[in-house]
């Protein structure tokens, strides 16, 4: 009777154990996150950064405005005082 051969096991890569493998993909999946993590926060500063300017820039119309209707509000308080009758005789 001739001996029986075990079937070969499959390897993509030769030496290299498919434990190996899987660890190297996760890795391989941690590094592309940690990238677009990097990416993401630069957004993040870049839109906060933009966020901020218009923020400033907002106060800056909003108290001119106030300033503008404080201005009127005190024209308008002098126009609203009674008109002296002065008697030119």
């Amino acid at each position: 009777e001739p001996a029986q051969r075990a079937a070969p096991q499959r390897r993509s890569a030769p030496g290299v154990s498919r434990p190996t493998r899987t660890l190297e993909g996760e890795l391989g999946k941690i590094e592309e996150l940690e990238v677009t993590v990097a990416r993401q926060q630069k957004q993040i500063e870049t839109v906060t950064g933009q966020l901020r300017q218009q923020g400033e820039t907002f106060t800056a119309r909003l108290e001119e405005q106030a300033a503008q209707i404080q201005k009127v509000s005190a024209q308008l308080e002098t126009s609203k005082r009674p008109l002296q009758v002065v008697d030119s005789r």
